[in-house]
């Protein structure tokens, strides 16, 4: 497995909260506030991390937060996170 880490999680437990700060996101691409720090991640790896997540994990509760509409002048980040959170509700709603 390419994440040994979740592997020792998973033995620990089954079901997590998946927390995401919009402002892991490079600001660069998307600026979502004054504590945004460079070279940080594109949605497309948030994206990726949460369904590695999904894929082992039950997303019992999740939280999307760290976004200051003030710093967002083309609605970059907006987007991002409506992206981001469909990407947690795929991952999240119980399979059929």
């Amino acid at each position: 497995d390419a994440l040994p880490i979740f592997e020792i999680l998973r033995g620990r437990v089954s079901r997590l909260y998946l927390h995401v700060d919009l402002d892991v996101l490079d600001p660069e691409l998307a600026p979502a506030n004054e504590f945004a720090a460079p070279d940080g991640l594109t949605v497309e790896q948030v994206q990726e991390a949460i369904q590695l997540i999904g894929e082992r994990f039950k997303v019992c509760a999740i939280g999307i937060a760290a976004y200051d509409p003030q710093y967002d002048k083309n609605d970059e980040v907006f987007r991002a996170g409506v992206a981001i959170m469909k990407t947690v509700l795929a991952v999240a709603i119980p399979r059929a």
